[in-house]
């Protein structure tokens, strides 16, 4: 546990930065105005960079990382793979049965929809808002690619990359700031959990090994 932490400790602190800057904001702000404090900051760029941000922390991002991975030791893609399912899994499962009545931006402020700024013809949902699944992916898959790198600031634009997303998940008007603080929380426990489960799995073989048999 304490190598699996060291070997990776400035993805985690870099996250643990952000939880704790938001859980600060959650408490002096509170759910409303820590909501507006990010989703009323608006900028013609910002409106342009956030949707594509915001797709780090889609499904379809994940699949093409593990892609793109496939020279990897095969035990590296499945667990690349396997922290993003379950953190999927994991975040379903919160929502659906958990906090199923918790409402995202659009319904709760459903008697003053001004009050949610949103990006033009960009879809807005509506229910299920706690936890954030793009935040809790983009920390799964993004510190997942982190073991791969060696370098410190790798790490931790890395970490910075995947609080972008959370950030933009409220922007975007898609979720609230305790979110998207608590969809961090899932990915970096899914990631330490499944890192440790991976640890003494080895394997030199890669996929395109496998499927070229070399």
């Amino acid at each position: 546990m304490k190598e699996i932490y060291l070997s990776n400790k400035y993805f985690y602190l870099t996250s643990l930065l952000f939880f704790t800057i938001g859980l600060l904001m959650l408490g002096i702000e509170g759910k409303e105005l820590s909501f507006f404090a990010i989703n009323h900051h608006r900028s013609d760029f910002l409106d342009f960079i956030m949707p594509y941000v915001t797709f780090i922390g889609d499904g379809w991002f994940a699949i093409f990382t593990i892609l793109l991975y496939s020279f990897l030791p095969l035990n590296k893609q499945v667990q690349i793979f396997a922290t993003w399912f379950i953190t999927f899994i994991l975040v379903i499962t919160i929502k659906q049965t958990i906090f199923v009545e918790f409402n995202r931006p659009i319904s709760y402020f459903y008697d003053h929809p001004e009050k949610v700024k949103v990006i033009q013809n960009m879809v807005i949902h509506s229910s299920q808002s706690f936890p954030s699944g793009h935040t809790a992916s983009a920390f799964a898959i993004l510190g997942s690619l982190s073991f791969l790198f060696t370098q410190n600031y790798i790490k931790i634009l890395l970490a910075v990359f995947a609080s972008c997303v959370g950030l933009s998940r409220v922007y975007l008007g898609q979720h609230f700031f305790e979110d998207v603080i608590f969809g961090c929380l899932i990915g970096i426990i899914t990631l330490i959990s499944l890192s440790v489960f991976y640890k003494n799995m080895k394997t030199k073989k890669s996929l395109i090994g496998y499927i070229l048999k070399k």
